[in-house]
């Protein structure tokens, strides 16, 4: 519900807030969970943190960061990290 909420299309089909994730990456995949409970292997599952921006900004790439250091993953959540431009 959060994220419905967050990025709700409105009924004229446009919507205040785009999840920069989903423009770059437009099809879900099972393998796009960001919570991982401090389990490096955790992989599957749902995305549950958002870059959100208006349109403003043009969405040049978004991932989800699985860095590990020493093996093991800096928090109990993955980064999601964008790279956002002024929109011409």
């Amino acid at each position: 519900r959060p994220y419905q909420a967050l990025f709700a299309v409105e009924s004229d089909g446009t919507s205040l807030l785009q999840d920069a994730y989903r423009i770059t990456h437009p099809v879900r995949e099972a393998a796009e969970a960001t919570f991982n409970g401090f389990d490096p292997n955790v992989r599957e599952g749902e995305r549950i943190d958002w870059i959100a921006c208006t349109k403003q900004f043009r969405v040049e790439s978004a991932t989800i960061d699985r860095s590990l250091r020493n093996g093991r993953v800096a928090s109990d959540h993955y980064a999601v990290t964008a790279v956002l431009t002024s929109a011409p």
